[in-house]
């Protein structure tokens, strides 16, 4: 991999980044040989190089607060590039999975689960409704229904005049409020990733939701303008 990768940040970048970016701009500066910038940083926990091969341990951001989110947040304007993302506006609200399914990189790759506080997500909310120019807002994590507070998040932001999207949502947390909520964004589609046709072997994956649970979820969806 040394042929094409310089280092790789092992698992969350925020704790070393700063002291990287220090040591980047000395490196820069005195214009040193990269082979002795590389032995600096290959001692930073969570900083890997594949051409010495050093073993080091992933980093974990314990506070996702330490992780702020953008107020500027660059949008593509150009009629001849398809957007793949549109223009939204990203806002992490956690980060991990408490859910652990065997079959899901994001729940180990990213554990622990850590949910930003609802007062940094509104900040973030306010800081880009004021400094961007975007058409909604964009929820990002792994389970961003499992915040305490998700409901009065999305609410927030249909109450400041914008949408939002989501990546996904766990089919317990859909409740009729919940629905109601997503209605107002403009949702029109939900879906329900069942992963087997009956319990244990669904149990199995750890995914410890029911045939019922799943048909309950699906009649409440249909009695809505979701599909």
């Amino acid at each position: 991999m040394s042929k094409v990768f310089d280092l790789f940040f092992i698992g969350d970048a925020e704790p070393n980044l700063k002291f990287f970016f220090d040591e980047f701009l000395d490196f820069k500066s005195k214009n040193y040989p990269i082979e002795d910038f590389f032995t600096i940083v290959s001692k930073i926990e969570g900083i890997y190089i594949p051409s010495i091969d050093n073993p080091t341990n992933r980093a974990v951001l314990e506070n996702l607060n330490q992780s702020p989110t953008p107020a500027y947040q660059l949008l593509s304007k150009s009629d001849n590039i398809k957007k793949i993302f549109e223009e939204n506006y990203f806002v992490e609200i956690n980060r991990g999975c408490p859910f652990r399914c065997k079959f899901c990189l994001s729940s180990f790759h990213n554990y622990p689960f850590r949910n930003k506080s609802f007062e940094e997500i509104i900040t973030s909310i306010k800081n880009g409704l004021k400094y961007s120019n975007f058409e909604k807002f964009s929820l990002i994590g792994s389970c961003v229904s499992s915040h305490p507070r998700f409901s009065e998040i999305c609410e927030f932001i249909l109450n400041s005049g914008k949408k939002f999207s989501i990546p996904s949502i766990r089919i317990e947390h859909i409740t009729p409020h919940i629905i109601q909520i997503l209605e107002r964004s403009g949702i029109k589609t939900i879906t329900i990733a069942p992963e087997a046709g009956n319990d244990s072997l669904r149990h199995e994956l750890n995914k410890k939701i029911s045939n019922v649970s799943i048909l309950n979820t699906i009649e409440k969806i249909r009695k809505s303008k979701i599909r």
